[in-house]
């Protein structure tokens, strides 16, 4: 079977040029439940009035996949704080060594700030 189509997340919608997402739901008042509405009815931005994409599954496990990066680093460096921050409060100073340390995780955390792109912005070619 070869698919001539690329397989969309039902009901998840993206502008191409600032980002906002969309997810479409109903909601079934008879018992609280809560579905994805899939009518093809087109939706535009409320931001720029663009005509906001269905959203690709691979684009949405790619922007997944760059969040739990992102959220990795954040454990990483917050846990490297709090050991300098522990010996801070102990000791009442930091070491040169720790000082540096420090000033580098500011300095790669402000990189990484700086280089993260919008939430679900598409790629421009």
């Amino acid at each position: 079977m070869i698919m001539t189509e690329t397989p969309t997340v039902p009901g998840e919608f993206c502008c191409p040029e600032c980002g906002f997402v969309v997810v479409k739901s109903i909601l079934y008042a008879e018992n609280g439940a809560v579905a994805r509405d899939t009518t093809d009815r087109m939706e535009l931005c409320p931001n720029d009035g663009t005509i906001l994409r269905p959203v690709a599954y691979a684009d949405a496990l790619d922007e997944a996949r760059h969040e739990a990066c992102r959220m990795g680093a954040r454990a990483r460096i917050g846990e490297q704080m709090e050991v300098l921050l522990h010996n801070l409060l102990v000791r009442g100073r930091l070491s040169g060594h720790e000082k540096t340390a420090a000033e580098n995780i500011v300095k790669d955390w402000e990189q990484r700030v700086a280089n993260e792109r919008p939430y679900r912005k598409q790629e421009q070619a």
